[in-house]
């Protein structure tokens, strides 16, 4: 695979698209649109995989500025930004080689733990940070492979590499050789991801039927998300399309969504109620699996303001970081119940939490805890498809 390197170099007032097409010795057109946001005195970068090589001629559509500040080279190798560069020293994301593919993560051992944390990247984009969720599961004590999207410009939902090679089974025999390397059990296994890494979790997670899968504000239908011009461009038309074609590669979630239903494996979906994209696929058909559809809130509304939610439910299922000894989900009126906790030291343990309707006791739930509860924060969810407590936990 080629890939095309794009330079401006110069100020800009405005946000700004250039339009490069680009001729096959076929004669067939190909364009590729790039945005350039307003910086100063700043080069901008850009760096495109092309599905073809036999490019012979390219023209950029521009404004005579912008044109004679533009620069386009052919190499057979992606330029790797500082910061993405810097991020994976950071988190010591390392390329290994699997079934002759590469792949690009990070692996944290803790000694003594029978639990595995896998965690899927948000989109990274040229000269932006990496998004979620690796800052967000620092704390969880456990062992953990954190996976990088490092295929494309955007990524590919790890579902193709460079050169168009199907990862599934290459990230499938990657995971089950850490497996038997420190002996976990498949039901051990949570698979947790936001964003685009919501969609890899539930993709990847569905191949092990007796783990767990917490994906967080996921794109159900990858290609609506990525034929979306006003964030992408024609990238997925032009880029990403032709190579899932090509190799015969499907970016929609559905058959995974109806394996999961199918095992009747525990996943768990955060979505918002004005996430275009998350709302592309009606979950509720699958009863197996739950999702928190929450009233008013965007994408990054799910991610940001609903941390504290959806990481409970994370270490719920991992059976570490939380405070106490023994716990169970509370039904009331077809709505279960999950309760958020803060401590500080006090001498009794045993908790009782109550719920008053109208001024009369209505219910309550014994909590045998470490420490006494300080603040609790009692969070009502839709009880979607009735399954008892011990099936959620």
């Amino acid at each position: 695979m080629k890939f095309l390197q794009y330079r401006f170099d110069g100020e800009l007032k405005g946000n700004t698209i250039v339009s490069v097409v680009l001729t096959t010795a076929e004669k067939t057109s190909y364009l590729i649109k790039i945005e350039l946001k307003e910086k100063k005195g700043q080069q901008e970068h850009k760096n495109f995989p092309i599905p073809f090589e036999d490019i012979q001629t390219y023209k950029i559509q521009a404004s005579k500025y912008i044109v004679e500040r533009s620069q386009i080279t052919f190499t057979d190798k992606k330029v790797i930004t500082g910061t993405q560069l810097a991020f994976e020293k950071k988190y010591d994301i390392k390329p290994r080689e699997i079934n002759n593919l590469t792949l690009f993560s990070s692996e944290v051992v803790h000694e003594g733990s029978k639990k595995l944390l896998i965690t899927f990247p948000g989109f990274l984009t040229v000269g932006e940070k990496l998004q979620y969720p690796v800052t967000t599961i620092k704390e969880v004590v456990t062992n953990k492979i954190i996976f990088q999207d490092r295929y494309s410009v955007h990524g590919t939902y790890m579902l193709i590499d460079d050169e168009g090679h199907y990862l599934d089974e290459s990230i499938i025999a990657y995971i089950q050789d850490f497996m038997r390397k420190h002996e976990i059990m498949e039901k051990d296994i949570v698979f947790f991801g936001t964003s685009k890494g919501g969609s890899i979790a539930l993709r990847i997670g569905s191949y092990f039927r007796d783990s767990q899968i917490i994906s967080v504000a996921p794109q159900t239908n990858i290609e609506t998300f990525y034929m979306d011009r006003y964030i992408f461009g024609n990238y997925f038309q032009n880029i990403l399309q032709p190579l899932f074609k090509r190799h015969n590669v499907d970016s929609n979630l559905v058959p995974f969504l109806e394996k999961i239903n199918h095992n009747r494996q525990r996943a768990f979906i955060f979505d918002g109620e004005e996430d275009y994209f998350s709302n592309s696929i009606d979950i509720s058909i699958y009863p197996a699996i739950i999702e928190r559809r929450i009233p008013s809130v965007g994408h990054n509304g799910v991610i940001h303001q609903h941390e504290n939610e959806y990481m409970l439910q994370l270490k719920n299922f991992l059976g570490v970081g939380s405070n106490y000894r023994s716990f169970k989900l509370g039904v009331l009126n077809d709505k279960y119940i999950n309760f958020d906790f803060s401590y500080h030291e006090t001498k009794d343990s045993n908790q009782q939490i109550v719920i008053t309707k109208s001024g009369k006791k209505y219910t309550k739930f014994s909590l045998l805890m470490e420490k006494k509860v300080l603040r609790v924060n009692i969070i009502m969810l839709d009880y979607l498809n009735r399954m008892v407590a011990n099936m959620l936990f």
